[in-house]
């Protein structure tokens, strides 16, 4: 009988496997084992290394990583049995635990999962090693203002709905505000404000000062909160799909055959009559009872429509721009900060640095060692001018001194992927909202026009802006249409997915003091407060004693 162990924390769980098991039940017996140890008092942070496993049982996984195909005039993958290698760079790689709809499209596919193994996490100011989501805060007034930051985004998170974020109490004050003047009426240090600027880079490749309050803290509520959207372990970065996500595409491609059309964009779409008529650039007509249209909002400017867009859906799509980010896979010939004991996964605040974040993309086996990276935001657009071995240079310098070794100026290989140069994406990760914007047009984004339906993870109300939200708009653009043709009830179009029980999300447990807390200006007003009253108490002892007070 094998035996697997998975490890939580600091702790290893032993699973015997019995022949015949499949996947889910190895991982339901872990997870059963990790739970029971919770319960009896456990505080583990879920560290499982490298765990490969097929449907069927252990096996190892195919060495070749496939690449989703982004570009439009073609779907060919390379052949594993041939030995054919793919440099991967433009597939979106990492998925939350939380991806219940992508697990439960891509299980049957694909030949199974990697957790990503979170040993030692590099912050780089001052190059230090540290473990957990975010890096560490000596100074006792930036822990304070840490974590009174994460505390008020989630709180504030709380009050506003997942399906209809304009209707929270306070939409139009926040939607009115940037998360740049956020930050500033919140934290009281330039460290906090400096990785706050980040932590927005991060998640939606733009700046602060770009973007509105209320979106953002949508966003962030709807993809789990603070820690869920930033962590790697039990996070937005914990998994990938061994073999690639490209294998979802591949395998629908092969379903539907001749009914995928490449190299054909859309360019007018006319619903004038008995039928919608959608026309190609490549002169192609196709008519259809219904059409959804699931490219970003603002892809709907290619396209025209007959009778024309409603008032606010054509400003719309005028209106929420793509982020910007370039994806940097940097291939090394060994895995060299894994020997120093580090996971590979960077946080570079230096504003020199062309990398905000990383995270190791080795294969399970140890095979095509790389650190992918994301240039984002202001310095992508910033570094779209130099050329593509400059941008290597840079790239490969600052992991020097964020690893201390020259091995890292040293790669076999490099690619990357400017999103912003993509015709029929216009940026990535997704498209983001500006000041003012929210409120007045987002409650249109998935209002049908006509026989027009939207998708796109622009429209999702859980994990927008990733695979996962591409999912769940398609489902229910898919539901919508069903509904429209009496198949199914409207009550069926909105539905909840079950908790994958292969990939359970494990709750993020908050302690009493990161609950309790006070932020710095509280931590002062205390201070402050308690001085007046120590010092009003003395002078009005002394004034008694003195005589200066009356007595009774």
């Amino acid at each position: 009988m094998m035996k697997v162990t998975v490890t939580f924390g600091q702790t290893g769980v032993v699973v015997p496997c019995k022949d015949g098991w499949t996947v889910r039940d190895l991982i339901q017996q872990a997870t059963q084992r990790y739970r029971k140890l919770l319960e009896q008092g456990g505080d583990f942070l879920v560290r499982t290394h490298h765990v490969e496993y097929c449907d069927g049982g252990i096996l190892d996984p195919d060495d070749i990583l496939s690449d989703l195909v982004e570009d439009k005039d073609k779907l060919d993958f390379p052949d594993p049995s041939q030995g054919e290698r793919v440099w991967g760079c433009r597939c979106e790689s990492w998925q939350p635990p939380q991806s219940l709809r992508g697990m439960a499209t891509s299980w049957p596919l694909f030949n199974g999962v990697m957790v990503q193994d979170l040993d030692y996490a590099l912050h780089f100011w001052k190059s230090y090693p540290f473990k957990g989501s975010f890096p560490p805060m000596w100074n006792p007034f930036v822990l304070l203002d840490f974590n009174n930051l994460w505390r008020t985004m989630d709180d504030m998170g709380k009050e506003i709905p997942r399906e209809a974020p304009w209707n929270a109490p306070h939409a139009e004050e926040w939607d009115k505000m940037t998360m740049l003047e956020l930050f500033e009426s919140i934290c009281w240090t330039s460290t906090v404000r400096q990785f706050a600027k980040l932590f927005v880079n991060v998640n939606v490749t733009s700046e602060p000062h770009e973007v509105s309050a209320l979106w953002f803290l949508w966003y962030v509520k709807q993809c789990g909160g603070t820690m869920r959207i930033f962590s790697t372990t039990n996070g937005g970065q914990e998994r990938k799909f061994l073999g690639g996500s490209s294998q979802i595409s591949e395998c629908m491609a092969k379903e539907l055959g001749d009914l995928v059309k490449l190299q054909s964009p859309v360019y007018r779409i006319d619903q004038s009559g008995d039928m919608v008529v959608v026309e190609t650039v490549d002169k192609q007509t196709y008519k259809a009872k219904y059409v959804i249209v699931a490219t970003p909002p603002g892809l709907n400017l290619k396209m025209h429509f007959n009778p024309e867009l409603p008032p606010l859906r054509n400003q719309l799509i005028h209106r929420v721009p793509m982020g910007s980010v370039i994806k940097c896979m940097v291939y090394y010939k060994e895995n060299f900060w894994r020997k120093k004991g580090y996971c590979g996964s960077m946080v570079i605040e230096e504003e020199g640095a062309p990398i905000g974040l990383t995270l190791d993309d080795t294969k399970p086996d140890g095979t095509v060692p790389a650190i992918m990276g994301f240039i984002l935001a202001r310095k992508c657009r910033k570094l779209s001018g130099l050329t593509k071995e400059e941008r290597l240079r840079k790239i490969c310098e600052i992991y020097s001194r964020v690893l201390g070794t020259e091995e890292a100026l040293h790669p076999v290989h490099y690619e990357e992927k400017n999103w912003c140069e993509e015709e029929y994406s216009g940026g990535c990760y997704t498209a983001y909202f500006p000041p003012g914007i929210f409120t007045q047009y987002g409650k249109v984004l998935r209002e049908p026009v006509g026989r027009l339906y939207f998708a796109g993870t622009e429209t999702a109300t859980e994990w927008s802006g990733y695979m996962e939200g591409a999912v769940q708009a398609g489902e229910r653009a898919a539901r919508e249409v069903m509904c429209a043709l009496g198949k199914i009830h409207q009550s069926q179009i909105w539905q909840t997915e079950p908790e994958c029980p292969e990939v359970p999300a494990l709750p993020f447990v908050t302690t009493f003091w990161e609950r309790n807390l006070p932020s710095v200006g509280g931590l002062l007003k205390f201070i402050g407060a308690s001085t007046f009253l120590s010092v009003a108490t003395a002078a009005g002892l002394v004034a008694y004693r003195k005589g200066l007070l009356p007595r009774s």
